[in-house]
C-alpha cells in the first residue's frame, strides 16, 4: 500500500471496528501493524494504538521488542507514544512487567546521557515508571535505577513527571 492517506483511513476504520468488536483481531498477526521507518508519523501513531489494543498475554513480547526500537526514533511525539504504549502493556498484563521495566530501565540509562536535549523522553519515562510503580509496587526491583531517576528529575519539565 503506497498511499499513506488510504492507509490512514484503513487504520482509522480498523480502530473503529475494534471499538465495536474488541476481540476481532486477537488472533491475527501483529507484525502487519509494526511501523516501517519510512512511514509518516501519523500512520505510525495509528499503528501503535492498534498494537496496544490487540496485544495479549500470549504475544506481548514481540510487540514490546518492536516498541523498544521505536523509542530511539527522532520524533518526540512518537517516542512518547511508544513509551506510553510500553507502560500500558505493563498495566494490562502483570506477566509483562519485568520485560517492560527492563526496557524502561535501559531507556533511563540512555536518556540520562542526553537528558537536556530529550525532555520529552525524560517526562514520559518518569510518568510511565510512576504509573507502573503505583499499580505494582512490589514488582519494582530496580534499586540501581533510582540514582538515574533522581538525576532525570532535574530535566523533567512537566508537573506530572515531577
Amino acid at each position: 500500500m503506497n498511499k499513506p492517506e488510504i492507509q490512514y483511513v484503513l487504520l482509522k476504520n480498523i480502530q473503529y471496528i475494534m471499538e465495536k468488536r474488541p476481540m476481532i483481531l486477537q488472533n491475527e498477526k501483529k507484525e502487519c501493524f509494526f511501523c516501517k521507518f519510512t512511514e509518516p508519523y501519523y500512520i505510525k501513531n495509528e499503528k501503535i494504538e492498534i498494537l496496544i489494543r490487540i496485544v495479549n498475554y500470549k504475544n506481548y513480547e514481540p510487540v514490546l521488542n518492536e516498541l523498544k526500537e521505536y523509542v530511539t526514533e527522532g520524533d518526540p511525539d512518537f517516542v512518547r507514544r511508544s513509551l506510553r504504549a510500553i507502560s500500558k502493556i505493563a498495566l494490562r498484563f502483570e506477566k509483562s512487567i519485568e520485560k517492560c521495566l527492563e526496557i524502561l530501565a535501559k531507556q533511563v540509562k540512555e536518556v540520562r546521557e542526553v537528558a537536556e536535549h530529550a525532555s520529552h523522553a525524560v517526562n514520559e519515562l518518569l510518568i510511565s515508571l510512576q504509573t507502573i510503580l503505583r499499580k505494582y509496587p512490589s514488582k519494582f526491583n530496580y534499586d540501581d535505577m533510582f540514582k538515574d531517576l533522581v538525576e532525570l528529575l532535574n530535566y523533567a519539565t512537566e508537573t506530572e513527571a515531577k
